[in-house]
């Protein structure tokens, strides 16, 4: 297996992309049968929101720029966004 993690722009574009590389079948999100899972992380948080009792924002969250996704697949695709990050936000059981 092959696992990919990815940086995209937004879910938009997360989307049309994972469509084009044949990771998903349509937009209605269904895997290719090479696909074994794909993870939309999504934003990352740096710094947690502070929030007051009623749950008004005191401090808003910080997020690192980019919507994240994770792939595992059979087969070698051609990706030009893969990121590796040091402390990954999730991995795949033994991988």
């Amino acid at each position: 297996m092959i696992v990919y993690k990815l940086k995209y722009v937004d879910y938009q574009k997360t989307i049309l992309d994972l469509i084009s590389k044949g990771v998903y079948k349509s937009s209605k999100l269904d895997y290719n049968d090479h696909i074994q899972a794909v993870v939309l992380i999504g934003k990352i948080e740096l710094t947690e929101g502070k929030y007051d009792e009623q749950d008004r924002v005191l401090t808003e969250p910080t997020y690192e720029d980019g919507f994240f996704v994770d792939v595992m697949s059979s087969q070698e695709i051609e990706f030009n966004n893969i990121v590796r990050p040091n402390n990954p936000i999730h991995k795949f059981a033994g991988h």
